[in-house]
């Protein structure tokens, strides 16, 4: 299988740029994520994120199913499973913060995916889990041949309630 990360996201065809930073700059006044939390990101992809919040002083760890070429994502703990069925490789109740963006339009079964973020957050944790709306984005949802499953915010925030 060829590698998603590298052919999609290579800094020819989307190029460095300073958004990461400042959408983690942002949720980490927002939602008061504060230097030393610990932070998983989920399908951390080539690691513009994670980059950002270690440059934030944020213990970054991340997960992904395809492992990236990138030079961001040198000396940061990346792991690589299968986000959809197996389970995280962490403790119960060991992060701060579980993140991420655009990752799970692409789940086929986001269930486990929700379920293990709950087990491995800290009680009084937070979850921020971003997604393209779908009433906004229908149009180019499926320009990304990988996604599978389109939310709205109603249904992202009843999927949240389940669990």
């Amino acid at each position: 299988m060829s590698n998603y990360i590298d052919t999609i996201y290579n800094k020819e065809e989307r190029p460095y740029t300073k958004y990461p930073r400042q959408l983690c700059s942002y949720l980490c006044s927002r939602f008061k994520i504060n230097k030393g939390q610990k932070i998983l990101e989920l399908g951390c992809g080539r690691g513009d994120f994670l980059k950002s919040f270690k440059d934030l002083e944020l213990e970054v760890f991340g997960l992904d199913l395809q492992k990236s070429s990138s030079e961001l994502l040198f000396g940061i703990d990346v792991r690589y499973i299968n986000l959809e069925k197996d389970k995280f490789p962490f403790s119960d109740e060991s992060f701060d913060v579980v993140f991420s963006k655009s990752v799970i339009e692409h789940l086929r079964k986001p269930e486990h995916f929700v379920e293990e973020s709950k087990r491995v957050l800290k009680r009084g944790g937070k979850i921020i889990i971003m997604t393209p709306d779908w009433q906004s984005q229908h149009l180019i949802f499926y320009d990304d041949y990988s996604h599978v499953q389109p939310y709205t915010v109603k249904g992202a925030e009843d999927l949240l309630k389940v669990f």
